[in-house]
């Protein structure tokens, strides 16, 4: 019976309104696969080593999200959803302005600041498993995202690092991914897919910001024997080649 109830209660306190989690990243992310202009959180249309791009990326989701999320599910033909849902967040919104008239701090540190601190890792998060995406195939799952192994953060955001099988097969339970990436290992030389050992997505994402190379290829791990081979000149090529915004 608090199944449905805790994330009703909860995710206000971590500056997101009631259900749109549930339909930006279970629904319209996963189905859309990051491929724009149907995802509208999609990293194709940026410069992804670009600070300034990411800043207009995460504006973007601050400004507009209120209505293009909605939009996106009524274009989907869930017109019920999108009613739900933008009813969802214009509550979210007329409850915060009362509740500033109200107490004002309390509200900038219990409402506001949750939100806009919560748009910017989760937005950041998704940039940066988003950053590298193989011109040739933008829509595949192989090629739009990587995979984080060996790394701490698996360890707190259930295996998350196993992007690529999680957009595979985005309803496996988080324990089966690992094993789901030992059977696919030649799926992923095949597709070229990309990983990295000990790092995790933040960290990747701060390395291509700071132009440190080095550091991504410390960690880089290429399953495909031809690219494998590669000097490290190519390979850093080779990364950099993905991050041009999708044409």
């Amino acid at each position: 019976m608090l199944a449905p109830l805790l994330p009703t209660a909860l995710t206000p306190l971590f500056g997101l309104p009631i259900g749109s989690y549930h339909v930006h990243h279970c629904l319209m992310h996963h189905q859309e696969n990051n491929h724009y202009p149907k995802d509208v959180s999609s990293t194709e249309p940026y410069q992804r080593d670009n600070l300034g791009h990411f800043l207009v990326y995460w504006l973007r989701f601050v400004i507009a999200v209120w209505c293009e999320l909605p939009a996106y599910a009524w274009r989907s033909g869930n017109k019920r959803l999108a009613l739900r849902l933008s009813l969802s967040l214009v509550s979210y919104w007329v409850s915060t302005s009362l509740l500033w008239r109200l107490n004002k701090a309390a509200t900038l540190w219990v409402f506001i600041i949750p939100f806009f601190a919560t748009s910017f890792a989760l937005m950041f998060g998704n940039w940066s498993q988003h950053i590298f995406i193989d011109q040739d195939c933008p829509g595949s799952a192989w090629t739009s995202t990587y995979n984080c192994i060996g790394c701490s953060d698996n360890q707190k955001s259930f295996n998350d690092g196993y992007h690529i099988i999680h957009h595979l097969a985005p309803g496996l339970h988080w324990s089966e991914l690992p094993k789901r990436f030992t059977q696919t290992l030649v799926d992923h030389a095949e597709h070229k897919a990309l990983l990295f050992e000990g790092i995790g997505f933040f960290d990747v994402g701060l390395a291509v910001f700071c132009r440190h190379w080095h550091v991504l290829l410390k960690h880089l791990l290429i399953l495909d024997p031809q690219l494998d081979k590669l000097p490290p000149a190519e390979k850093i090529r080779l990364l950099k080649s993905r991050l041009s915004p999708v044409q």
